[in-house]
């Protein structure tokens, strides 16, 4: 009898990162110039990209960047093994099937006793995804051993000072990929609410940092309006039905002097490239509601904890509609989207980024579909 299949994934949205700035600089003289030493060896370096970095931030204005400067992203393979995992589901401890492992999954196969489908014993499995691809295997060992991908910067000049003078070889090998996503914030500060609201392009962004807040308030005289994006790949899937989805957000850092008269919604985005956001980014999105409303208050979005949001038919419908590519939703006020009354006091929030260490801070969205007419499949995309 023709088995039946149910899977259950996890997505996240692109894995762990290292911030170079925190660590302990270990310093060499060349040509008498001080530099920071990279994380790992040439060969070990999968990939690079020049990014900008807020390097100075207005005096008057600590919301605005006053001075940016080209830094190297890169992403390399570290020195720390990825061991064999255990995850817990419905009560049950599942331990993972290393065989199954790919440079951006791992799979947990359930007891097929656990469930029964149309009567048919069911083969189901916990599978764990990442966008990117924070894996590397060592190709040169005979057992399986994996190393986890990490990302780093650095100022261009001492990437190219140690990258020149590097000669070492890698034995584990992975392939040249970017494992940090496009999730982010676009922001735009006046003096005019509407003004802020209808601009084509925002003044400052950012895309590599753990989280900003993302505003819709009033500070001094300045209006500040923030919008965030969450791109998801999806292209892994096939056609689907969905019945259930929701967004899932850690809360970082908050205030809410309007908590009982602001609203946060999900809402479908548009944005130019699905691993960067750049200011003009800032009008690619639609007011049309993903979600129900939630109001931003204290309750709704509690520091250190994460906030789920459901999403609506709508919403729903963007999934399907971007199966086998990719689902770019993010997060606006609704007050911003439907051009509401403006803010007179401070209302932001701080949602963590996939560039947060780990990926225990990482948004993510679940989704309960079914393929195919098939065995159901639960899956959760981060």
């Amino acid at each position: 009898m023709k088995k039946l299949l149910t899977i259950t994934l996890l997505i996240l949205l692109a894995g762990c990162t290292t911030q170079l700035g925190a660590d302990k600089k270990v310093s060499d003289k060349i040509n008498e110039v001080e530099i920071e030493k990279l994380k790992a060896i040439q060969s070990k370096i999968l990939k690079t990209e020049t990014v900008d970095e807020c390097k100075e931030w207005k005096t008057e204005d600590k919301l605005v960047c006053n001075k940016t400067e080209k830094v190297k992203k890169y992403d390399y393979i570290s020195d720390i093994k990825v061991p064999i995992k255990k995850i817990q589901h419905e009560g049950k401890e599942l331990t993972e099937d290393l065989s199954k492992r790919t440079k951006n999954s791992m799979h947990f196969k359930i007891p097929k006793d656990e469930k029964l489908l149309g009567g048919e014993t069911a083969d189901e499995y916990v599978g764990v995804f990442y966008s990117g691809n924070p894996f590397a295997k060592d190709l040169s060992a005979k057992e399986d051993i994996w190393y986890q991908v990490e990302t780093a910067t650095t100022s261009i000049a001492n990437y190219d000072k140690e990258t020149a003078t590097t000669t070492e070889k890698l034995g584990a090998s992975g392939d040249s990929v970017y494992v940090g996503a496009g999730d982010g914030w676009v922001r735009n500060t006046g003096a005019v609410y509407a003004t802020v609201r209808g601009a084509s392009t925002g003044n400052s962004s950012g895309y590599t940092d753990t989280g900003e807040y993302m505003w819709d308030g009033k500070s001094g005289s300045k209006y500040y309006i923030d919008r965030y994006f969450f791109p998801v790949d999806l292209s892994s899937l096939g056609a689907i039905i969905v019945s259930a989805a929701s967004f899932s957000g850690y809360v970082k850092a908050s205030t809410f002097d309007q908590g009982d008269h602001f609203s946060v919604r999900i809402i479908q985005t548009s944005q130019a490239s699905n691993t960067a956001l750049t200011t003009s980014d800032y009008d690619a999105w639609t007011a049309t509601a993903g979600s129900s409303d939630i109001l931003a208050n204290s309750t709704n979005f509690v520091n250190g904890s994460r906030t789920v949001i459901d999403l609506n038919a709508t919403g729903l419908g963007w999934i399907e509609d971007s199966s086998g590519g990719w689902l770019k939703i993010g997060m606006i006020y609704a007050e911003d989207a439907d051009a509401g009354t403006a803010p007179t006091g401070i209302n932001a929030v701080i949602i963590a980024m996939s560039e947060s260490s780990g990926t225990t801070k990482d948004p993510f969205i679940t989704i309960t579909y079914t393929e195919g007419g098939g065995a159901r499949r639960i899956i959760m995309i981060n």
